[in-house]
């Protein structure tokens, strides 16, 4: 039954949290399952904002003070079946600044697509050659700015609209 199983588990988070065992009827169950999943929807968008933040300002201080060399494709690394049965994909760059040789590998591809052979501009920060893009605009992390913020914003807009927080200590206090 999964709301024996989801009651359990539920249980066993507040024992860890508090050291008590906290009395959960079956009301409680699945209002507490959706408070769980929301509140995670919100923190990853919030921790996407932040990330995606991180690459804006590489972005902003490669347009200010950015280098660019041209770097080459020697291999894509393919890990295969994720976690959604998709291959992904890995390409490592060769390229020299100032007489170093660097070959980096690349975050992972989602909608590029590469060759091995194929040439391109890198740009990157003098004082580390090793972190690199080869896009060449900010869309991709306003984009992901925007989605974090969104699933940030409606995650709490949600609660307040459904009122849950409210629902759920009124079942618990009264149960």
């Amino acid at each position: 039954n999964p709301s024996v199983l989801a009651g359990f588990f539920i249980d066993q988070f507040c024992r860890v949290l508090t050291g008590k065992t906290m009395e959960i009827n079956a009301e409680m169950i699945w209002p507490l399952v959706v408070l769980v999943l929301v509140a995670a929807i919100g923190i990853l968008g919030v921790v996407m904002a932040i990330q995606s933040n991180k690459q804006l300002l590489f972005y902003k201080e490669l347009n200010r003070r950015g280098q660019t060399v041209m770097g080459k494709i020697v291999r894509i690394r393919t890990e295969y079946g994720g976690y959604d049965s998709s291959d992904t994909y890995y390409p490592v760059f060769s390229y020299q600044v100032n007489g170093q040789h660097y070959e980096v590998e690349a975050h992972p591809l989602f909608f590029e697509n590469f060759t091995v052979g194929q040439e391109m501009p890198l740009r990157f920060l003098p004082e580390n050659p090793t972190e690199y893009t080869w896009r060449k605009t900010l869309t991709f992390s306003l984009v992901m700015i925007l989605i974090g913020v969104f699933l940030a914003v409606g995650s709490v807009a949600f609660l307040y609209k459904i009122d849950l927080v409210s629902k759920l200590f009124q079942v618990s206090n009264n149960g």
